[in-house]
């Protein structure tokens, strides 16, 4: 599916340099707070591409109802500045000192997620830590398939872009399936 170096060589060279800079350039100023977030999801039906649609769509879906608690209007130009910006990349659970658990591994295409940075405005409509917020509201953003969302602040952005970009770094994702929010203006969709 996936060539044997050109994810290697697109996460070196563009990639990882590219997101170490949004993140640092975002968590430089006192506009942004930034933050890792996960999402985990449940059995999604399908092969990888359509596990893989499904959970952009359910991340999107997310995105929009939590968006709303930044600014009533989030769609619109003068809210841009207002409302969390993701950069989210698929991603594989590897080997490391904690075990993931057989469920989520034997699950969508090896238990494939999403996580990567996200920036939170310090000026909103939104008060509270969004930590806490997103744990007492669990309930609430966990559906279309998402099984758990956890977020955690980043204090210092050495490794972030890294592992971020680790599963498409190791070609067991593709690039196209890294996901930006809010989208562009240009790519929403008319309101129905």
């Amino acid at each position: 599916m996936y060539s044997s170096r050109s994810g290697y060589t697109v996460a070196n060279s563009v990639l990882i340099p590219g997101l170490n800079e949004w993140i640092l350039d975002h968590a430089s100023t006192d506009w942004w707070s930034p933050f890792y977030i996960n999402f985990m999801f449940e059995r999604l039906p399908g092969s990888e591409e359509a596990v893989l649609a499904q959970m952009r769509k359910a991340i999107e879906k997310y995105y929009g109802r939590s968006s709303k608690r930044f600014d009533r209007a989030p769609r619109s130009a003068h809210s841009q500045s207002r409302i969390p910006r993701l950069l989210l990349f698929p991603d594989k659970p590897v080997a490391k000192r904690e075990m993931a658990s057989l469920r989520e591994v034997s699950m969508n295409a090896g238990g494939l997620h999403y996580n990567g940075p996200m920036m939170i405005p310090r000026y909103s409509r939104f008060r509270g830590c969004v930590i806490d917020h997103l744990e007492q509201k669990q309930q609430a953003y966990t559906l279309h398939g998402i099984r758990r969302i956890h977020v955690k602040p980043i204090h210092g952005a050495a490794g972030i872009a890294e592992y971020a970009c680790k599963t498409i770094k190791r070609n067991r994702a593709d690039q196209d399936a890294i996901l930006a929010l809010p989208r562009s203006m240009s790519e929403l969709p008319d309101r129905d």
